[in-house]
């Protein structure tokens, strides 16, 4: 296989699965679950190695690289998959893989490849507002463990999830980078208050509270107080990750709206005849392709160093945003009253688009974190 044809064939493998695995109805009912989301679908996925499509082979990943696994987030999106791939297979293992031990990714890794693990990352505070380094959250030595105290807000997938990745300060102030670590905490243990919710795009989150929760030594991931570049790492993998899913929703949003306005008539005549439809349609179509190219330009620098890494993904994060916004409105208002019926997946779309652009920082906060980081270095 020629490595160029890499990402399509990998797009559309994943768009004829999705496509097999139900209707807008089928969803409806997925969605409506008590745990919202299909765990047959998650070992499938797991079987034609998507969840560590980017993980190494010695891990029981495919190897491959972010081109593959941007194509299958746009996928993702098309399809408006309910399953954690965002938290688990991009985020967590990003962490996991950046930051953790040897014997911690071996422990993990193939796990989230096999389908067996679903995680969860607790960063976000109530005081916190995207901002990753503000942490209050505190773990303290208690014996030969941790003892962790605080709270963290709108962790998605944490009700799904058997381990949460948790943020929290071991050491320094309340926003400094240095002294901060992750610890792998059980969602049922002594201490820990769960309570969970549905989000506006029918994802499950959670406001988590720990009390004295007690954690061995073994549950600190990598070195302590040193958690800061791995945690950035990984959440500027997923906010690129996320990017790639908007376009996805995108195109698909333009691809449909075009359909409708070829078969809707007005005065005899189809809307798509309407020089002013046809004006808006464009523009949509340019919205989707700024965040696309943005989204690819932020893929290929994923591998550079902080903060040029950081400061692409902002861009893209930031553009993704504004572009989903427009696109979303007009698809929703081109189609009238069906663009916010539950029969037709444009609704849901325009949902999950915004739920993208407000997840690891909403375009406002990209755009000033962007500038932060290009005026200081």
């Amino acid at each position: 296989m020629n490595v160029h044809q890499a990402p399509t064939l990998v797009a559309e493998t994943v768009d004829r699965f999705l496509a097999a695995h139900g209707d807008t109805a089928e969803w409806e009912r997925v969605a409506s679950g008590s745990e919202g989301w299909s765990r047959a679908r998650w070992r499938e996925m797991a079987e034609l190695g998507w969840l560590g499509i980017c993980l190494p082979e010695s891990a029981g990943g495919l190897g491959c690289g972010i081109e593959e696994r941007m194509a299958v987030m746009e996928a993702v999106g098309r399809g408006l998959v309910l399953e954690p791939y965002l938290s688990t297979a991009v985020l967590c293992a990003e962490l996991i893989s950046a930051g953790a031990t040897d014997l911690q990714r071996a422990a993990f890794l193939p796990a989230i490849a096999a389908g067996d693990m679903v995680l969860a990352f607790a960063a976000s505070e109530p005081a916190s507002r995207f901002e990753t380094c503000d942490v209050q959250c505190t773990a303290q030595r208690s014996g030969d463990g941790w003892a962790l105290n605080g709270a963290k807000i709108a962790v998605l997938d944490a009700p799904i999830a058997d381990h949460l990745l948790v943020l929290a300060r071991t050491g320094g102030e309340r926003t400094n980078t240095h002294g901060l670590s992750v610890f792998i905490v059980e969602p049922a243990a002594p201490g820990v208050t769960m309570r969970g919710y549905p989000t506006l795009d029918r994802r499950r989150c959670a406001d988590i509270e720990f009390i004295d929760v007690h954690v061995s030594a073994g549950a600190l991931v990598g070195a302590e107080s040193k958690a800061f570049p791995a945690v950035e790492l990984a959440l500027d993998h997923a906010r690129v990750a996320l990017c790639s899913e908007a376009v996805g929703i995108m195109d698909e949003l333009v691809t449909t709206t075009i359909a409708y306005l070829k078969q809707r008539q007005q005065f005899g005549k189809p809307l798509a005849q309407f020089q002013v439809l046809r004006h808006r349609v464009a523009d949509m179509h340019i919205a989707c392709e700024q965040a696309r190219s943005m989204a690819q330009m932020a893929s290929a620098t994923l591998l550079l160093g902080h903060p040029a890494r950081s400061a692409n993904a902002a861009a893209a994060k930031a553009q993704a945003g504004w572009s989903a916004r427009f696109v979303g409105q007009q698809a929703v208002q081109l189609h009238g009253g069906m663009g916010v019926s539950n029969e037709l997946r444009v609704g849901h779309w325009f949902k999950r688009l915004m739920a993208i652009d407000i997840l690891l920082g909403n375009a406002d906060h990209q755009v000033r974190r962007f500038g932060e980081l290009v005026s200081t270095h």
